[in-house]
């Protein structure tokens, strides 16, 4: 959803001008500080003695479509018709719930009832059209223009903020910062107590990396109201994006989630305040803190909008928490509630996979595994999960069928060098153990492991495993032409990998140069270079001074010396 999803709704869904005194200042106030329960509240109430009041019906219906209840928004707005026909507002807001349905020839229709019903309040409803198509989760910037433009025009005293806070708004989205804060420095000009323009400044300041400049207008949007919660959010937002743009600074996480917190202390304390804050938990990572949210809100009952969402939470949080069974449980519910309403999406498949081979259930976890990357093909993890349980168990075979399913499914791994690495290695491996079975083994298992090992390389030129896995699938080619020089290659190419390495080498890695040194000393002594293979057998002896390889080696380039 757009970052300005929030401002542009508000600012318009404020306009209610046959409300009138106190009542209709009290909720612009409570609209405008997003304090949607409270607002919700007193409209209804408004409504008891205002029930003809097409204002008050939009006001209620906006406040539903901000908070995500599209059905309940569509029957206010309907209300709001039948209450006052010629109010052009609630036709305006039948058209953007056309538009979050999807349906935008639908959301004409209501859109050119609303501007031709009432020419006494046709800005009203310019500029609420055009603030609904700013508002999409894609903006509709170049729709939504002419009727903000034209909303400009016709308000000749330029008497409504919310017109230039939507056209700063419209500049901001265009990347187009002097155009915006001109429009929202005319905010302050008409009304000085209108804050949300001061956090739209702040916001452009932070999209732009002017983090003092924007903490700077966020504090003294604080110092004239301390309780005004879309500070907060902007604040929390900002460390949000921080966190993302660098998810090993756990302090901005921290942070984002401290600021939302003190978000919902001056707003709503309410369930979906809570819900949204819970969404927040799980864009940082942080699982405990989302579990023990969820566990509040999973006290909804089933027939709630948002309980399934709440389900499919749970059953995320429990499994990165290490419960598996009650991850399961969750999940269940979660497919169950959804059925086949399409509501499903790659990621569901993934977590229910990974769940289902943590319980030891391979069958229905390759089923979610494979459907995730139907769905997505960038969604491979759980089916490289299975691939990697295969291959830490040493079953080949089913590692290679394993990654030659993600290939079949034209799964895109978000790191190929890995998948193709043990994809090759796993190929590499099952022509060594039918060798040493005397199988007689498909040559082409292991110029499938050498192309992706090629593979590996290419997305990862610096990868020491790859280098290594293919020199000694090479060693093993021997009537394929220049394999021996290919190999020799990819061997010093391991060592010059680990040599750029800043990591301290392990015992392992001590292990494989031994390897190295000694297979191409003894390539260079076959091929009469023994000064070479002196070179390497003391690169050997370096590591290990007891290497019998290399001691046999400089025994035998001696003993020949001394026979010329």
């Amino acid at each position: 959803m757009s970052v300005y999803r929030c401002v542009l709704t508000v600012g318009i869904l404020a306009i209610s001008m046959s409300l009138s005194g106190q009542s209709l200042d009290d909720v612009r106030r409570v609209i405008d500080a997003e304090q949607y329960e409270s607002a919700k509240s007193m409209l209804k109430t408004l409504l008891i003695s205002q029930a003809k009041s097409g204002d008050a019906y939009y006001s209620l219906g906006s406040v539903y479509l901000k908070t995500g209840y599209i059905d309940s928004a569509r029957s206010t707005f309907t209300q709001g018709i039948r209450a006052q026909s010629k109010n052009p507002l609630n036709h305006v807001g039948l058209g953007e719930v056309e538009l979050y349905s999807g349906n935008p020839s639908g959301a004409r229709i209501y859109f050119d009832k609303a501007l031709n019903l009432s020419p006494r309040r046709k800005y009203e409803a310019q500029l609420a059209v055009g603030a609904a198509f700013l508002a999409l989760p894609n903006p509709a910037l170049n729709t939504a223009l002419p009727y903000l433009q034209k909303a400009d025009e016709l308000d000749k005293a330029d008497k409504d903020p919310r017109i230039f806070l939507a056209l700063g708004d419209y500049f901001a989205l265009q990347k187009n910062d002097a155009a915006a804060l001109e429009q929202y420095h005319k905010v302050h000009g008409i009304d000085s107590n209108f804050l949300r323009a001061g956090v739209q400044i702040a916001r452009l300041y932070m999209n732009t990396g002017q983090f003092k400049k924007g903490d700077s207008v966020l504090k003294n949007v604080l110092a004239e109201r301390p309780s005004y919660g879309p500070a907060y959010k902007l604040a929390s937002e900002t460390y949000k994006q921080r966190y993302l743009s660098a998810p090993e600074d756990r302090n901005a996480a921290i942070q984002a989630a401290s600021y939302y917190r003190q978000y919902l202390e001056v707003t709503d304390d309410s369930f979906d305040s809570r819900f949204r804050f819970a969404m927040l938990l799980y864009e940082l990572k942080d699982f405990q803190s989302l579990e023990l949210e969820l566990s509040k809100l999973g006290m909804v009952g089933p027939t709630h909008p948002k309980s399934a969402i709440v389900s499919r939470l749970r059953g995320y949080a429990s499994y990165e928490n290490g419960n598996h069974p009650a991850a399961l449980q969750y999940m269940n519910i979660f497919f169950n509630s959804i059925g086949d309403k399409g509501g499903i999406c790659a990621m569901d498949h993934t977590y229910m996979s990974l769940i289902l081979q943590k319980l030891r259930q391979p069958v229905l976890a390759l089923e979610h595994a494979t459907m995730a990357i139907k769905l997505d093909s960038a969604s491979t993890l759980a089916l490289e999960n299975i691939a990697k349980a295969y291959y830490h168990e040493r079953n080949w075979g089913s590692t290679i069928e394993s990654y030659e399913l993600i290939r079949s499914l034209n799964g895109k791994p978000k790191d190929v060098a890995d998948v193709s690495l043990h994809h090759g290695t796993a190929l590499f491996l099952k022509y060594v153990e039918a060798f040493n079975r005397r199988e007689s083994p498909a040559i082409n298992l292991l110029s499938q492991a050498t192309a992706l090992f090629d593979e590996a390389l290419k997305h990862l030129p610096g990868q020491a495993a790859a280098h290594l896995w293919n020199a000694r699938t090479l060693l093993l080619m021997e009537d394929v032409p220049q394999s021996r020089m290919l190999m020799v290659s990819s061997y010093q190419a391991y060592i010059d990998a680990t040599e750029r390495s800043i990591a301290v080498q392990s015992a392992a890695t001590k292990r494989s140069l031994i390897e190295v040194c000694n297979a191409i000393a003894g390539h260079a002594y076959a091929g009469n270079d023994r000064e070479k293979a002196r070179v390497y057998w003391n690169k050997t002896l370096f590591l290990d001074p007891m290497d019998p390889t290399a001691i046999a080696g400089l025994k035998a380039i001696t003993g020949s010396a001394r026979n010329r």
